[in-house]
């Protein structure tokens, strides 16, 4: 038969009920030891409600029971510390993981990194050809009018058939200039 209480509570069975009971057990063997005499002085009520005079083999009894309980709350103390170990253990991979899943996401971003650095400067390069085109385009143009302006005025010179006013007119401007 295992020591301690035979009716003894479930709650009963902590760190704290196992301490209290050590402490009841050695009062009652120190109250026998010391005097023998006056047993019936320590007759109380259990916390199961039975009733007991707490001789020395009652106080061994009782010493031997809050032993037990006090194993047992230890035991449950470390059960609780191995969860407690568990649970660190489950965080520190936990971290591991999302260490692992942070590096991978960087190894994602370099990549789009460098594509969104080439679609810049590929933009960059786009702009400045829209640039280099429209003053192009603007240098075509004004050539293209100069070179008409220029035909039309030779035209204007050379035909014989022109307008003589302006012929004349040009003729004049042009002979006074020299």
């Amino acid at each position: 038969m295992p020591f301690g209480r035979q009716h003894a509570k479930e709650k009963d069975k902590t760190m704290s009920g196992g301490v209290n009971d050590i402490g009841t057990g050695l009062q009652a063997v120190a109250a026998a030891i010391t005097d023998p005499d006056t047993v019936s002085a320590f007759q109380s009520e259990h916390r199961d409600g039975d009733m007991s005079h707490r001789t020395f083999y009652g106080g061994m009894h009782e010493l031997a029971g809050g032993l037990d309980h006090a194993a047992n709350g230890i035991q449950g103390l470390s059960q609780s510390v191995h969860h407690v170990a568990d649970s660190f253990a489950s965080i520190a991979h936990a971290i591991d993981q999302l260490a692992k899943s942070v590096v991978s996401l960087q190894g994602a971003i370099q990549p789009l990194s460098r594509s969104i650095n080439h679609v810049a400067a590929g933009g960059t390069a786009v702009g400045l050809t829209f640039l280099y085109g429209a003053s192009g385009s603007a240098a075509l143009i004004l050539g293209i009018t100069l070179l008409l302006g220029l035909l039309l005025l030779f035209h204007f010179l050379l035909e014989p058939s022109s307008n003589a006013a302006i012929r004349d007119y040009c003729t004049s401007k042009l002979t006074k200039n020299k």
